[in-house]
């Protein structure tokens, strides 16, 4: 009799301790940093950088941004930037954006923004994606696709944590 009291006191102590520590166990959440850049005295840039992984788990740079000037708005933009060496993307050739429904957008690459003096570099790349970001899910992962230059694509799936981090981005005024 005490024997199984004895158990029941333990037991109950034991899932009582694993509650506690599950409960105060840090987690890594998800922290949205929209950074504010001023450029100039008529220039502002919202920014957002997320780490994205590629098909073969090479990490690469999102960076999401959307200036402001005197003569309005610019373009909401992604760049995404790879390791250098590793990776050539063809900047003849669109991103593919693919929604989990199957839908299927293209942003235009326009990396010879960045590289005003020479040709874009190859693990850089900068998109359009004025016209596709009010389209992307709130609460579904999309994949990227990335055209280089051996005539494949390398996949990066992006959480909606990340799309919801660049839609605000892309409402900066």
């Amino acid at each position: 009799m005490i024997n199984k009291t004895f158990r029941k006191i333990i037991l109950g102590l034991t899932i009582v301790f694993l509650i506690l520590g599950f409960i105060s166990i840090p987690t890594n959440s998800a922290y949205a940093e929209i950074r504010t850049i001023q450029e100039g005295e008529n220039q502002v840039l919202y920014q957002s950088r997320q780490k994205l992984f590629d098909s073969y788990n090479r990490t690469w740079q999102a960076i999401a941004f959307q200036r402001i000037t005197s003569e309005g708005k610019e373009p909401f933009t992604i760049r995404l930037a790879g390791f250098p060496g590793r990776t050539e993307i063809d900047h003849s050739q669109p991103l593919t954006v693919k929604m989990p429904t199957g839908e299927t957008f293209y942003a235009k690459d326009i990396s010879e923004k960045v590289f005003v003096d020479k040709s874009p570099v190859g693990n850089i790349g900068q998109y359009n994606f004025e016209e596709i970001i009010s389209q992307l899910p709130n609460t579904l992962a999309v994949v990227f696709s990335v055209p280089i230059t051996d005539g494949k694509n390398l996949e990066m799936p992006v959480s909606p944590l990340s799309i919801q981090e660049w839609k605000e981005v892309a409402q900066k005024r």
